[in-house]
């Protein structure tokens, strides 16, 4: 077996593209070594002393005696195999994974994203955290209650993966236009995200798909919708014109604002009992 009876390279140069063995430094900023893996053995490099070491070796030296910049370390050599690869808890849950609640705290790396970026989301460059597979479980959202659907800070919902992801207590309904329906009559509700596209400058935007909604309102916004379609709703081309409110649509927001009550209540009596 090549991989075990080949020894390491004796230059650190040799390391960078080795198809068996790698050291620390030639990782990218989204790898790690798996937290299992255990050092091989070791090369002895030349590391540059922070100033803090200088500025003591300087008060340990003779004064004739020029002080040091640099030390020898013993860098660890691993197989390349144990790389792992780590993503910010927005890319694991793209992977259908989400980080457990005690590793939020704890995360494997931590790095600059890029503005504008999907792994910043921000104007700003900003330091994101990194995990790695074995930090995370399957991807589960938070139920739906009394109406509310569970939506991220941009007030839409992860559905990478499919249906399989919708939270409980809602359904994801689609078509063009859905979404305006949904807020027409009241629904609280939040666009599902299924991916990402790159735009001028490679910023990065989410791409959006129907509606997350409670499922106590599927059959009524689809009749709903259907009335809205009919009166022109949805056309392209069609500009701000203003589609009047059908009968249908009448009826259902009036159920619709009905049922926020009757949840309203039931959350004043349990928040009661607590």
């Amino acid at each position: 077996n090549k991989e075990y009876t080949e020894p390491p390279p004796t230059q650190i140069s040799e390391f960078k593209k080795h198809p068996i063995y790698v050291l620390p430094r030639f990782l990218n900023k989204y790898q790690s070594i798996s937290p299992g893996a255990k050092a091989l053995s070791y090369i002895t490099t030349t590391k540059k002393l922070t100033e803090e070491e200088k500025k003591n070796n300087k008060n340990k030296s003779n004064k004739n005696e020029k002080s040091k910049s640099t030390k020898k370390v013993k860098e660890p050599i691993y197989y390349r195999k144990d790389i792992v690869e780590l993503h910010t808890p927005t890319q694991w849950i793209m992977e259908g994974r989400m980080v457990k609640a005690s590793e939020i705290e704890s995360e494997a790396k931590r790095v600059v994203a890029r503005k504008g970026s999907r792994n910043s989301l921000t104007s700003e460059d900003a330091k994101v955290g990194l995990y790695g597979y074995w930090q995370t479980v399957v991807y589960e959202a938070e139920p739906a209650e009394y109406g509310v659907v569970p939506k991220n800070e941009y007030g839409n919902v992860y559905l990478f993966k499919g249906e399989w992801m919708v939270p409980k207590g809602c359904v994801w309904l689609k078509g063009r236009g859905i979404e305006k329906v949904a807020k027409r009559i009241g629904i609280d509700g939040g666009q599902g995200m299924i991916g990402w596209d790159t735009r001028g400058g490679g910023r990065s935007v989410p791409v959006l798909k129907g509606v997350v909604v409670p499922a106590e309102f599927d059959e009524g916004l689809r009749k709903a919708y259907e009335e809205w379609k009919g009166n022109g709703g949805g056309v392209r081309g069609r500009g701000r014109k203003k589609i009047e409110e059908g009968e249908v649509e009448k009826e259902v927001k009036k159920e619709v604002k009905e049922k926020y009550k009757e949840w309203e209540k039931e959350r004043k009596e349990e928040k009661k009992r607590k």
